[in-house]
């Protein structure tokens, strides 16, 4: 890109993409496309669902909401929306009344009306916290535990419990300037402004101080490292798709782009067109420690769960064994080349937000004409790669009440893992054994607790071992079933249930005071359901209009 000073401002033309400029505004990166009379604007914010942890879950939609709480009733086209790694607040109209819309939302970032807090948990309490597919999260959960995307699992311990301290950290973390890009199609606002935070990219690599606040076992991890085996994986869990998880992947590396997208298309002309076995394959791309994850989900017909798992991995295989066909590839590389045609009217109208997006996620983004190039570069034999290295460490999710069939398995050796983090056996340490009564009368024989200065460990009545190390708590939670006693939940999926009856008070306390930060997340939790507790129908009646009031 080129560069010069307007107006104290840089402004910047992207090479080879006419009309489309850059500047900053307030220390936010806009990308500008002249346009049509009226003008779309998205702000778009690199922070979502992976930075928070299993006990802040929802933060970042109840910032997002209480946002949206301060602005004025208006005419515009307005929509908002948290994934699980970006926000972004889009708006339609009139220049001046999208300027003011989006220095409105700028101003309410950086005093947010937490009067409204109370309001809006109840009504996020209602619309739910997380909005990703249920398949895609459970894949993210057996590849990353109760941390980064894994969270998509989960409602952690619910809205009720987050704070006005946190939600106000939290926006400062990450909704500033740095972490911000905007992209405008059509006339630019005049004297357009967006007063955020100051703030650079760079900063948001430090813990949350929301989490931090409340115990460093709580620490967001953002990019969390992989949970994996030696080898390919597939796992029985808690959905009804089957989903496939291939990861390890350069970012940028067109090849792999085009070959996930040949995966995706073999899957559906065989599971969908070929054999009648699922409605739709969705797929999602997210960054991680290690490179780029690509993830797909296939809804499955009642029944054929297992068959499609197995059509899956088969697929799988052959691709990275004999690569594409001609066809395959000519077809991917050319739906991939015309989402890049810089002469299609929707595509140049789409660049502000490609690069704004781009931006705020990643830090940059890459000219249409530089990955044209690279997509006339891939070879049947670079998308047959890629894919023979990630099928080395390709999850599969498996629909719950079904298994691979063995004839899927005899393509390629995948091995069985367990939904949780299950250990060979328990750890050296001290056994505590429930009382020989209990143990006369029930299946508790065969239960060991084990507390070491480095993890707690479980034996349970099947005599399968749950290890879950001190720095791996993230949270602890009542049991349904007893008046007292803890589920200790580990980040590899693990749940303990420590009672102190069978393993002695002693015991109990111990484990108390190791996970004390947890025990006090808990103890608030309670206090806010208590707060919360309707007082009689007509409390009932008021919480319900205001939850609704909430969510229009």
């Amino acid at each position: 890109m080129s560069t010069d000073q307007v107006d104290g401002q840089a402004h910047q033309r992207a090479d080879g993409q006419a009309g489309l400029q850059e500047l900053v505004v307030d220390g936010v990166r806009v990308f500008h496309q002249p346009g049509p009379s009226k003008t779309r604007a998205t702000l778009y914010f690199g922070v979502g669902l992976r930075d928070e942890t299993f006990g802040t879950v929802g933060l970042t939609h109840l910032v997002q909401r209480l946002v949206v709480a301060a602005l004025p009733t208006s005419r515009l086209e307005a929509e908002v929306g948290v994934a699980v790694d970006h926000t972004t607040f889009d708006a339609y109209g009139r220049p001046e009344e999208v300027g003011e819309f989006l220095r409105r939302v700028c101003t309410a970032l950086a005093d947010l009306p937490l009067d409204r807090l109370a309001r809006e948990r109840g009504a996020l309490l209602v619309e739910g916290t997380v909005g990703a597919d249920r398949t895609m999260a459970v894949a993210w959960a057996a590849r990353y535990g109760f941390a980064g995307p894994g969270l998509a699992i989960t409602d952690g311990h619910g809205p009720l419990v987050l704070t006005g301290e946190e939600v106000l950290a939290h926006a400062a973390e990450h909704f500033h300037a740095g972490r911000a890009a905007l992209g405008v199609l059509g006339p630019l606002p005049e004297g357009l402004t967006l007063p955020l935070r100051s703030g650079t990219a760079a900063s948001s690599s430090a813990p949350s101080a929301a989490a931090s606040s409340v115990s460093p076992a709580l620490a967001v991890q953002r990019h969390p490292q992989p949970l994996l085996g030696d080898g390919p994986e597939w796992v029985e869990a808690p959905t009804d798709g089957v989903g496939l998880l291939l990861d390890g992947f350069a970012p940028y590396d067109r090849a792999a782009d085009v070959a996930w997208s040949v995966l995706c298309e073999r899957l559906r002309d065989v599971a969908r067109t070929g054999h009648g076995l699922t409605y739709s394959v969705v797929s999602e791309i997210i960054d991680s420690a290690d490179g780029d994850v690509f993830t797909a989900a296939l809804d499955v017909r009642e029944g054929r769960g297992a068959e499609v798992a197995g059509l899956v991995w088969e697929q799988l295989v052959d691709l990275a064994e004999n690569g594409p066909t001609r066809a395959e590839l000519d077809h991917a590389i050319a739906g991939a080349a015309a989402e890049m045609d810089a002469s299609d009217e929707d595509v140049a109208r789409a660049e502000p937000f490609r690069w704004a997006f781009s931006t705020a996620l990643h830090g940059r983004a890459r000219p249409l004409e530089v990955v044209r190039a690279q997509l006339a570069e891939v070879t049947g034999e670079a998308v047959r790669d890629r894919l023979a290295t990630a099928a080395r460490r390709a999850l599969l999710v498996v629909p719950a009440g079904f298994q691979l069939p063995e004839a899927a398995q005899q393509a390629a050796p995948i091995a069985q893992r367990p939904w949780c983090g299950l250990a060979p056996a328990l750890p050296p340490g001290r056994q505590l054994r429930p009382p020989l009564l209990h143990r006369l009368r029930s299946k508790m024989a065969r239960r060991r607790l084990v507390l070491t200065d480095e993890c707690i460990a479980l034996q349970d009545e099947d005599g399968d071992v749950h290890v879950v190390r001190w720095d791996e708590v993230v949270a602890v939670d009542e049991l349904p079933y007893a008046d007292d006693g803890l589920a200790v939940v580990g980040r590899r999926l693990c749940g303990l249930a420590v009672h102190p009856d069978p393993y002695g008070r002693q015991a109990y306390d111990e484990l108390l005071r190791r996970l004390a930060p947890q025990v006090e997340r808990l103890r608030q939790v309670q206090r806010a359901r208590e707060q919360a507790a309707p007082a009689g129908p007509a409390q009932d009646a008021q919480d319900a209009q205001d939850a609704q009031d909430g969510a229009a």
